[in-house]
């Protein structure tokens, strides 16, 4: 790898940037925010409690939570993995439609091995990624199976879903071959 990106990938570039980044916010040079630095405690407890806590009420119902001290710990260090991700694949099931789980059982039910299945989701998630970079907050879809509309990243991933799930992104595809993303065909795609 050219060491000029090499270090543009590393860590210490990172801080460098974010210490240019920094330091013209704290300068009041930035367009969309302002720094209060006395804030700076409150900001980080805020997002650390909203990432560790969940409410200690026995009747949520019946209380309205008013302080920190109303929360207890949720995500200790053995239940890490409990903490809900946020993620392509929940884009991709917006509107609680389980469309990935579906679309692996329909795999699985026409005989698709777990790697075969594995290899058509990386297809399926890295293309859909692709095509939300940079797509705006204009962006939106109807979903041919349920007529709801979707924006922004779900609207996005529901559509490159159908588009998966069509062919349009491997021209080999429409001749019996599994749903699949082809370089030569992607860079087809005419987005409007």
């Amino acid at each position: 790898m050219d060491s000029s990106i090499k270090y543009l990938l590393s860590l210490a570039a990172i801080r460098e940037r974010a210490a240019i980044v920094g330091k013209a916010a704290k300068e009041g040079h930035l367009n969309n925010f302002d720094v209060n630095e006395s804030k700076l405690q409150t900001v980080a407890d805020y997002v650390s409690d909203t990432i560790k806590v969940i409410p200690k009420l026995s009747h949520q119902c019946c209380r309205k939570i008013t302080s920190l001290t109303d929360y207890k710990r949720d995500f200790g260090p053995d239940k890490f993995d409990t903490i809900p991700a946020h993620s392509r694949w929940q884009h991709f099931e917006a509107g609680n439609v389980p469309r990935i789980t579906n679309l692996i059982a329909e795999w699985e039910g026409s005989g698709s091995d777990q790697y075969e299945i594995t290899r058509r989701l990386v297809d399926l998630f890295f293309v859909s990624v692709l095509l939300d970079a940079g797509a705006g907050e204009q962006w939106r879809y109807r979903d041919t199976e349920t007529q709801q509309l979707y924006e922004r990243s779900e609207g996005i991933a529901i559509a490159s879903l159908a588009m998966f799930k069509g062919c349009e992104f491997c021209a080999l595809c429409s001749n019996g071959a599994s749903p699949s993303v082809n370089g030569k065909s992607a860079t087809q795609i005419l987005i409007v």
